[in-house]
């Protein structure tokens, strides 16, 4: 049995593998060989335990050299030639690029993307034989697996990242890197909001084409840069202070006083392209907050209509028998406000499209004029529909 884990010093760990070991098994083993390392006290306490009543329990329990252990150190160097070594070099290689610091972030990023891959290949290297252990094919092993499993787990980039690590020229490496170094630079970004607890807030917000638009992010932070994400795509559009290279970054800008930590985006002459949801993503004491801003493209409400006029706009009435006035309208965006206005008085008002007034008619109400009048930010001038009402006893 097999496992790889964050830590091999922790006797809680450590006691963990080896009751699942117990469980798989449905049995313990006759004896157990171990170091004199701390992280193995439990388990010769519970080995000893499950013999307490068997002949031989003074000896299923043996403290000694690893060293001396040439079965395991066997094992270690196979691992070592075929597996470990892989991933001491990938490691290498982002901390040497300063793409891992060994902060609480960048170390539950590549236990969440990198875990489970280290797990399986140490199970194809165990089950594989002899005949397939030269470097070679190991690596081709590797790669096969990490381009499968990644393809759903950390996305386009940690796989582009993983063929740049394959390539066999150094100077194919330089130039891929080069190219590539946006992309592999940001591959903990697509897997943060996955990792961490997130706290969400929404926001929205109509505009009209070749506007101005400006997204002010709520939250500031000087330990932490504000990362911002546009509609439809994976790649942020800024971190912090940088804006990244793409066909519409020429239109954006990152404002505020960055000395507190203020990092809002302005968007110039939006286009219909820019509509859609913007993230803006921070990290504050292990918790990240993302706000979000719905760019809605402002439409305006047509075809105002009262229902069951006459021409002229004339409605008749009856007195003492109650009439209702129906007015309605192709709905914008935002919805519109839809009021019904008698003598200068607001009546009542609708926000779904269709706007009913009940009134009972009277005498006094003859050649009297109702107004139905729709209201929104997307109109200069609010339209209107106006009926007279002949009342008859």
């Amino acid at each position: 049995m097999v496992e790889a884990g964050v830590t091999n010093n922790d006797p809680k760990i450590v006691a963990g593998y080896y009751i699942q070991a117990v469980i798989k098994k449905n049995g313990c083993s006759r004896s157990v060989r171990s170091n004199f390392g701390t992280e193995n006290k439990y388990v010769d306490q519970m080995q000893r335990f499950f013999h307490r009543n068997g002949i031989d329990s003074d000896h299923c329990y043996i403290y000694g050299s690893s060293t001396q252990n040439q079965r395991i150190e066997c094992l270690w160097a196979i691992l070592r030639k075929q597996c470990a070594q892989f991933w001491r070099d990938l490691f290498t290689l982002l901390k040497q690029h300063n793409k891992f610091d060994g902060s609480y972030l960048d170390q539950n990023l590549v236990w969440f993307c990198f875990m489970g891959l280290i797990q399986e290949n140490t199970i194809e290297v165990k089950q594989s034989n002899s005949s397939k252990s030269d470097k070679k094919h190991a690596y081709n092993i590797l790669r096969a697996t990490i381009l499968k499993k990644t393809r759903n787990r950390c996305g386009v980039y940690v796989r582009k990242l993983f063929s740049f690590l394959h390539r066999t020229k150094k100077s194919a490496n330089r130039q891929w890197w080069q190219r590539q170094n946006r992309n592999t630079e940001m591959w903990s970004i697509v897997v943060m909001l996955t990792v961490f607890p997130v706290a969400f807030f929404q926001n929205i917000r109509y505009v009209k084409l070749e506007d101005t638009v400006e997204l002010q992010c709520p939250t500031r932070s000087e330990s932490s840069e504000i990362i911002w994400f546009g509609p439809k795509h994976v790649t942020p559009i800024s971190r912090g202070r940088t804006i990244y290279k793409s066909k519409n970054s020429h239109r954006f800008e990152v404002f505020g006083d960055f000395s507190i930590g203020e990092y809002h985006l302005r968007i110039i002459n939006i286009k219909i392209s820019d509509v859609g949801i913007y993230k803006c993503t921070i990290s504050v004491l292990k918790r990240t907050y993302q706000y979000e801003f719905d760019i809605k493209l402002e439409k305006p409400p047509t075809d105002l209509t009262i229902k069951n006029t006459e021409s002229g706009n004339i409605i008749h009435a009856t007195e003492g028998r109650d009439l209702i006035l129906e007015c309605q309208v192709i709905s914008g965006v935002p919805k519109e406000s839809l009021i019904w206005i008698h003598r200068g008085i607001e009546l009542n008002e609708s926000n779904s499209g269709v706007a009913k007034l009940v009134i009972s008619p009277r005498v006094a109400y003859h050649l009297d004029q109702f107004t139905c009048k729709a209201e929104s930010s997307a109109l200069k001038i609010p339209l209107s529909k106006t009926v007279t009402l002949m009342v008859q006893l």
